[in-house]
């Protein structure tokens, strides 16, 4: 870990560190605390900045970078009702494996994704009508990564959400496991939120 005071930080060959710009590598964390070993009983905050090595992402992300974590987030505070409503019968492994919802996988963003089957699930609003070829597109691009996508409309989320939740069980039933296994197991690759901006 290095600590670099944030008036006198040196550009590094890993990036700028003044403008925060570094590499996938490297994770640049602003903190204000009390600033040890100087003055540190008067209590004087300095603005430091840490460079940590971020541990190595696993192959669930499959290359997404940083801004898609920030999206993930966003859209985890404004799941639609539908989406509500299935994450209450898929969380906190109550199929008996894990999924997690708004899932970075390299550009995009799945509603919901067990890595375990390699399975992700999405949930189509109203916008989907008008966007059938950009869903198409999506849809080929996650298969690039041998993920199996399935789709369910809002309505028959809303309508009859035990069809939905036996057509999901049918998948987990016939899907081939990930090789990289469950990460309900405890495995380095468990990660619940996206890494700090």
């Amino acid at each position: 870990m290095v600590v670099e005071d944030s008036n006198t930080a040196p550009k590094s060959p890993k990036g700028d560190l003044k403008s925060g710009m570094l590499d996938d590598a490297h994770l640049l964390t602003k903190v204000t605390a009390p600033f040890r070993g100087l003055g540190a009983d008067t209590g004087d905050e300095t603005n430091r900045i840490i460079i940590m090595q971020r541990t190595q992402l696993p192959d669930m992300f499959y290359g997404a970078k940083r801004t898609i974590f920030q999206n993930a987030c966003e859209l985890r505070k404004e799941m639609t009702q539908a989406e509500k409503l299935l994450w209450s019968r898929l969380n906190k492994s109550k199929l008996g494996v894990r999924f997690k919802a708004q899932q970075p996988i390299d550009i995009f963003i799945a509603d919901f994704y067990c890595h375990k089957y390699k399975l992700v699930i999405e949930v189509d609003g109203e916008i989907h009508e008008s966007q059938k070829e950009y869903d198409e597109n999506r849809t080929a691009e996650l298969e690039r990564f041998d993920l199996k996508i399935i789709r369910f409309t809002n309505d028959e989320v809303l309508k009859d959400i035990e069809r939905v939740i036996e057509e999901i069980k049918r998948h987990i039933n016939t899907a081939p496991k990930s090789p990289e296994g469950d990460l309900k197991s405890g495995t380095r690759d468990d990660f619940n939120t996206a890494p700090n901006p």
